[in-house]
């Protein structure tokens, strides 16, 4: 990545660039799929929320640097930023330690046993852990589609994996930001398109730090339903106001209403369906198949945003920018009714983090 990063920036061959992007797209998709196995395989309970935020921080961080780069016309900003995390990742990597997953693969299990040790206490589940992670062939070998069907998972469980996967990608969010300049030329509004879409993703990058507290506010599943239904209203009236100005021709009353309701969709955004999608993958999953079904669950995932993504800015030459914010709104409001009557509840304290599906109990508490 690095070394793309740096061809990126400095070359010009069109072939140079084409492969130099390949081979980035290549070394983010390893990264997307590597890094979270890795990290929630050594870190305690406690540090992998705080990591769970850096992961999810990141992709709307850098997002937010592209933005700015625009805004001040430097373009070199992206791949200088690139060059050096992908450099400091390169050097800190030497340094930390090996997988303990790939450790018991290689039969290593008391070095794998070591490294648990410097980060969380060895008990009988994580002696468990480490017997399931030596069982190479059985893991290995194991089709992630074929897990699906076999009755490791219960239908329900499989539906909730990839219905919030699928309908986290279906809104359009993440689509949205690659062209979010398109989309606010045509909506106007009292800030420019460039500082707006600064501003929106700003939004969007902090709130990724609320949804700790927002779990305490209520309990999981009362918060991805309650943001799903802010996301809907606030796209469903940002699509009144676009119609209104194709209408009208101006409406000097509400030129904030642009960054307001767009403000108040990513926020929503990053405090529900963005991390607390990946929450139920991470403590859904049996350990024995969690590399396996987890990639399969970020490969549909981004298998969703090209399409979305390809198909975002046909959509708004077709139907108009404020058809466009009203489909967004009816995708929200699917994944309110499909968190209201599939999403399991999840219990609220993070020590207590079983989740509980219709006809199970945990604790007595249902």
């Amino acid at each position: 990545m690095a070394i793309s990063s740096i061809y990126l920036m400095i070359g010009f061959n069109c072939w140079g660039l084409f492969i130099a992007r390949f081979v980035c797209g290549l070394a983010n998709g390893a990264i997307r799929c590597l890094i979270p196995i890795y990290i929630y395989d050594i870190v305690s309970d406690a540090q992998r929320k705080r990591m769970d935020f850096l992961l999810q921080a990141q992709f709307a961080f850098g997002v937010l640097i592209v933005f700015i780069s625009e805004y001040t016309e430097n373009s070199y900003i992206p791949n200088i930023v690139a060059t050096t995390v992908s450099l400091i990742f390169m050097i800190s990597f030497g340094f930390l330690p090996e997988s303990p997953r790939f450790l018991c693969f290689k039969r290593e299990t008391n070095s794998a046993r070591e490294i648990v040790a410097k980060f969380k206490n060895v008990d009988a589940d994580i002696e468990e852990t480490l017997r399931i992670w030596s069982q190479r062939e059985q893991i290995i070998d194991t089709n992630p589609v074929k897990i699906l069907f076999d009755g490791t998972l219960q239908l329900k469980q499989v539906v909730t994996l990839f219905g919030l996967v699928i309908f986290e990608q279906l809104i359009g969010a993440i689509s949205a930001l690659f062209y979010m300049h398109k989309i606010l030329n045509l909506t106007h509004g009292e800030f420019t398109p460039e500082m707006t879409a600064i501003l929106c993703c700003a939004i969007f990058t902090a709130g990724i730090a609320f949804p700790n507290i927002c779990s305490y506010l209520g309990k999981t599943k009362t918060v991805l339903v309650w943001s799903s239904t802010c996301m809907a209203m606030s796209l469903g009236a940002l699509g009144i106001y676009c119609h209104l100005l194709g209408t009208l021709g101006k409406i000097d009353d509400y030129k904030v209403a642009p960054l307001a309701l767009l403000g108040l969709f990513y926020f929503c955004f990053a405090i529900g369906p963005h991390s607390f999608t990946w929450q139920y993958v991470q403590e859904t999953i049996p350990v024995e198949h969690f590399f396996n079904i987890r990639n399969l669950l970020v490969a549909v995932s981004w298998i969703v945003i090209f399409a979305i993504t390809r198909a975002l800015p046909r959509l708004i030459d077709v139907i108009g920018v404020g058809w466009l914010f009203w489909y967004m709104s009816l995708m929200c409001l699917f994944l309110t009714i499909f968190s209201a009557v599939i999403v399991p509840e999840h219990k609220k304290l993070p020590e207590e983090k079983k989740l509980v599906y219709a006809g199970e109990s945990s604790e007595g508490d249902v």
